[in-house]
């Protein structure tokens, strides 16, 4: 079963053509997380998914971002996607270190840490044919300019300004991928007055002109709840300091 036609588990992503084939840990989602899923296995190829996914400490953000990127890397042989974070020394030491720690190694046929940036695959795709999977610092809208994506994950979105996601929405135009493409722009947020706000929570994009050229806008709230990793008196210690 295809990777993103369900929200029960990553593990399938897809069927066991050998012994031999190299095959996702197990990562079964949240309902919550799944709805992430859900939206995306509802696209048309070519289509674009804006999703915004937050509105709790705790809620799973991160987690749900890599595993988005690892599901898109597989599902599209040939993608480019990016995480990002306002700031790379906090993307550092959350979402990407998430992410090499939820991606099996025998996905990863390069790494490269001067250039911030991997390489997957699995083994039965064409010769020469990988997906990769970059992790850009985003408070400089600039220096992302001239890039094309098949998916962008951003974590803490509320941080980023609203020049540097304008800058990427338009750089979501890969094409050189095995299958057709469906495009996808995710983040994760805590509540911020700004653009994640106003985009997906008071809906504020002509979503019906999105509509008719193939893009649609989605919300998924998420809660402390929803995370069942979380320590048992996790909520109640917030709810006491804040």
């Amino acid at each position: 079963m295809p990777a993103c036609s369900t929200a029960s588990s990553r593990s399938s992503v897809a069927p066991v053509a050998s012994p031999e084939r190299v095959v996702p840990a197990q990562f079964i989602p949240t309902a919550t997380q799944g709805r992430v899923w859900d939206v995306v296995a509802e696209a048309a190829p070519g289509s674009l998914s804006l999703i915004g996914y937050g509105g709790a400490l705790g809620g799973g953000k991160t987690r749900t971002l890599v595993e988005m990127a690892i599901d898109l890397s597989l599902e599209f042989p040939g993608n480019r996607g990016l995480l990002g974070r306002k700031d790379f020394a906090d993307l550092r030491t959350t979402t990407m270190e998430e992410f090499y720690r939820a991606c099996p190694r025998e996905l990863i046929v390069k790494r490269n840490d001067s250039e911030h940036w991997c390489a997957i695959r699995l083994p039965d795709w064409p010769e020469g044919v990988q997906s990769t999977v970059q992790f850009r610092e985003l408070k400089d809208y600039q220096g992302i300019g001239s890039e094309e994506y098949g998916w962008i994950g951003i974590d803490e979105g509320g941080e980023v300004p609203l020049q540097s996601a304008m800058m990427l929405v338009g750089r979501l135009r890969w094409t050189r991928t095995v299958n057709p493409i469906k495009y996808v722009f995710l983040v994760g947020s805590n509540p911020y007055p700004g653009w994640f706000e106003d985009w997906f929570v008071s809906r504020e994009l002509p979503e019906e002109v999105l509509k008719a050229a193939g893009g649609k806008v989605t919300f998924i709230p998420s809660r402390i709840s929803d995370n069942p990793h979380l320590p048992e008196n996790y909520e109640r210690l917030l709810r006491a300091v804040y």
